[in-house]
């Protein structure tokens, strides 16, 4: 058996009940959505308007899925929900979203987190660039990152200005107040 020293318990229990009283996550419950996640795509497409039928649309590290639920509800594709097929060959075809939200598991070290989220944040960035892209980006393409806020985050900008035209730090409302997450929002 194993016991939980009291500082977890406490963390544990403080979770909870800043979940239970989160109004995201009431209302990710009553629209169906897997995450209060949804919410800051939501926001970020109502500013920016990049999820539109016909774009092809990249979600990396999707899980729990409510950044592809809303994808797939705003791009207008069918919602059978008896079967999933993940399958892709781009062909000549480009990227014209590529979505992030993916975070590695946090250590409790505010500054090892946000090195971290940058690399995974780099290591997509790199796999757009030519000749040997895995995600090609078309022209006007929107790249969006989950960041946490920190000591690298004004050299990260600038390297997400060598590669596009247009780069933008946005919070959404659905980001707690507390938290360092943020968006960087590039356009090619």
């Amino acid at each position: 058996m194993r016991y939980l020293s009291s500082n977890v318990k406490a963390t544990t229990a403080t979770y909870l009940r800043r979940q239970m009283s989160d109004e995201y996550v009431k209302l990710a419950k009553e629209h169906s959505y897997r995450a209060r996640s949804a919410f800051k795509l939501i926001e970020m497409d109502d500013r920016y308007h990049f999820l539109k039928p016909g774009k092809v649309v990249v979600d990396v590290g999707a899980a729990p899925g409510s950044w592809s639920q809303v994808s797939a509800s705003r791009l207008r594709l069918p919602q059978e929900k008896a079967s999933y097929l993940l399958s892709i060959d781009l062909q000549e075809r480009k990227i014209n979203v590529l979505l992030s939200d993916m975070a590695p598991n946090p250590t409790g070290d505010s500054n090892t987190d946000h090195l971290r989220l940058l690399n995974l944040c780099r290591l997509l960035l790199n796999m757009t660039k030519p000749p040997n892209s895995i995600f090609p980006l078309d022209d006007g393409a929107v790249f969006i990152c989950k960041i946490w806020n920190g000591v690298e985050t004004k050299d990260f900008i600038k390297e997400m200005k060598a590669t596009f035209k247009k780069v933008t730090l946005f919070k959404p409302t659905a980001c707690r107040e507390s938290s360092a997450e943020m968006y960087v929002i590039g356009v090619k």
